[in-house]
């Protein structure tokens, strides 16, 4: 039995922190991470995921020049304060970055933060308008002289309009450099535009040199911006919807490819343009993409209802996809492709692909105006799949072939809340003969089922068996 006195104890400790320094660990009798003062300077890193440094504008990578701008806490009453933070400062690495309090003598440390034992601490590239103040806090208000997100061709040199945010949750006092993951919060536009001349009868009749290319609707011009949560707010009055020219006034295409294969085949692509992220108006002003040849001929079609994404735990399996509304989606660079040619003359949407902004991998969106909008539609549903009409039927979802299955089966889809009529829905859509199976989906809207007076909410399974005759009402 060893019994330790008082001077053994010191002893044992002294003993334990030298074997802690020579194993260069972190020991702890109470396990925690050793504190940084509070007093000390706080130094901030950023990243823009990974990739490759585009000119002196870093598109992905480490943040190693500019200007950004950190949100935090206050200590004096946890209210969010803003100040500027640089990078490329003489005497340090280009990649930490320095916040400047207004005071030389004043660095910032953690006793000025607030927001208790765990803070949060946003970053952005948003200057404030130097002419307006917002009484909201925390928001950047913008107008005719400063408003560097509004829609427009991307600036791939210096990123002036490439807004950049992100947020960090960190442990008081656990370090002294705090690191963003910083995102693009701007959604990315391009058009790809594929002529057909096979059977052009003037030549050059199709030729895209000096047309003019747009799509309307587009709300084009932020009205403030939030550095918390990193959104643009924007003008929701009809007013403030607008027409995009992404060629003409100026703007050429950025490519010009003929198909090596095909003579016949050019491929004009767009430059990239940004826009405000939004969703598309659903009604008489939804965008439409409009084609004026320089021969006067016009080729226009409405963007698509909807786009299928593929199930991104399954990126190799094309046909396990789900559809979700069209959307210009932050952080992400639409393609939209269109095919034109003569003979007949129409203009057709190809799928639409979507790739993340920055190289995290990618998976695409394929665009289709295939969907039910209304109930009326439901009743020609029936119609075409009574008579098997698989032409038509596209037009309200289209045939997959799920994983480990033999067969194709048609995947209907609800692009809107609707009520239907039982007596006029039940038993109408039974899996027989050369007709095959279906399933329905909602994506989030609401169907009901009516009969004498009584509604109720159905599911995808409960339609189904409701027009299979499987089941009646109510359920």
């Amino acid at each position: 039995m060893i019994l330790y006195s008082s001077r053994n104890k010191f002893l044992l400790k002294l003993a334990l922190g030298f074997f802690c320094l020579l194993s260069v660990t972190s020991c702890s009798s109470e396990g925690d991470i050793p504190e940084s003062g509070s007093d000390m300077p706080i130094s901030i890193g950023a990243d823009i995921a990974r990739g490759i440094f585009s000119r002196n504008y870093i598109e992905s990578g480490t943040v190693a020049d500019g200007t950004f701008y950190i949100s935090y806490p206050s200590a004096a009453n946890s209210t969010y304060v803003t100040l500027p933070v640089t990078f490329n400062n003489f005497g340090s690495s280009p990649e930490i970055g320095m916040v400047q309090t207004g005071d030389p003598n004043q660095k910032f440390t953690w006793n000025m933060v607030g927001g208790g034992a765990t803070p949060i601490f946003y970053l952005d590239n948003v200057a404030s308008n130097p002419l307006l103040t917002s009484d909201i806090p925390n928001t950047v208000l913008f107008d005719t002289s400063y408003n560097p997100y509004r829609a427009g061709v991307f600036d791939e040199v210096a990123g002036t309009n490439d807004l950049l945010w992100g947020n960090k949750t960190i442990g008081r006092q656990t370090t002294n450099t705090v690191m963003f993951d910083l995102h693009h919060n701007m959604s990315r536009i391009r058009l790809q535009i594929t002529v057909d001349k096979t059977n052009e009868r003037i030549p050059e009749d199709l030729s895209l040199e000096n047309a003019v290319v747009s799509i309307s609707s587009i709300n084009q011009n932020p009205l403030s911006y939030n550095r918390i949560d990193g959104t643009l707010e924007l003008d929701m009055a009809p007013t403030a919807y607008s027409d995009l020219t992404f060629v003409g006034d100026g703007i050429g295409w950025k490519t010009e490819e003929t198909d090596q294969a095909d003579p016949n085949i050019t491929v004009y692509t767009t430059y990239d343009f940004v826009v405000p992220p939004q969703g598309l108006l659903d009604d008489e002003k939804r965008p439409r993409l409009t084609i004026t040849l320089n021969s006067g001929k016009v080729y226009s079609g409405i963007l698509p209802h909807a786009m299928l994404i593929p199930d991104p735990n399954k990126p190799n399996d094309s046909e396990l996809s789900y559809p979700v509304t069209m959307y210009f989606l932050k952080e992400h660079i639409l393609t939209i492709r269109t095919l034109i040619s003569e003979e007949p003359p129409t203009l057709a949407f190809m799928p639409v692909q979507v790739v993340e902004w920055v190289d995290k991998g990618e998976f695409s969106l394929e665009a289709h105006q295939a969907g039910l909008y209304f109930a009326s539609e439901f009743q020609n549903l029936i119609r075409y799949y009574q008579q098997y009409n698989e032409y038509q039927l596209n037009r309200y979802g289209e045939l997959v072939t799920p994983q480990d299955w033999d067969s194709q089966i048609w995947h209907f889809n609800v692009f809107r809340s609707m009520t239907l009529d039982y007596d006029r829905i039940h038993q109408t859509m039974i899996v027989e003969g050369e007709r095959l199976d279906f399933q329905f989906n909602f994506n989030g809207y609401r169907v009901y089922v009516a009969k004498n007076g009584e509604s109720r909410q159905v599911n995808e399974i409960q339609l189904y068996d409701l027009v299979t005759g499987a089941s009646t009402f109510p359920f």
